[in-house]
């Protein structure tokens, strides 16, 4: 069950749960939510922490007294999602540029003062391991183990 004010991300969630075979019942609101559990049951919920009408935590806390299925909260999902995105995006970044130094990841092309240079496939994966660990001192195994 999604429970989430925003009405286009969780439909959209629930629909995406419905690609995967995972039946999803979406409300929006709290009163809502009151409602599905006095007819209905769930095996999970995603709750979202600020409802139009109320607060997830309360809410949460008062399901808690009735059911002990698990409580996802969305936001905790998101920022979960964003830490992993900035501990990787610097490793996904297509290209890298400084004033001497450009670097297209996807195209494995380098250049100086935009100039072409041509590396071998060892170079290339050096130059690309040191940009992406920029700031901090790289112990010689650990190149040795990672390029």
């Amino acid at each position: 069950m999604i429970i989430d004010d925003e009405k286009l991300l969780a439909d959209s969630t629930a629909e995406y749960f419905g690609l995967l075979g995972v039946k999803a019942a979406v409300v929006y609101s709290s009163s809502e939510c009151r409602s599905f559990f006095s007819e209905n049951a769930a095996q999970l919920l995603l709750l979202d922490i600020n409802l139009g009408d109320g607060s997830g935590f309360e809410l949460c806390r008062e399901l808690r007294k009735t059911t002990d299925i698990p409580i996802l909260f969305i936001s905790v999902l998101l920022a979960k999602v964003k830490a992993v995105l900035k501990r990787y995006g610097k490793r996904k970044d297509a290209n890298y540029a400084d004033r001497r130094l450009t670097v297209d990841f996807d195209a494995r092309q380098v250049f100086v003062h935009r100039m072409p240079v041509r590396l071998t496939a060892l170079e290339f994966k050096l130059l690309a391991y040191l940009i992406r660990n920029e700031g901090r001192m790289i112990p010689k195994k650990e190149l040795f183990e990672k390029v």
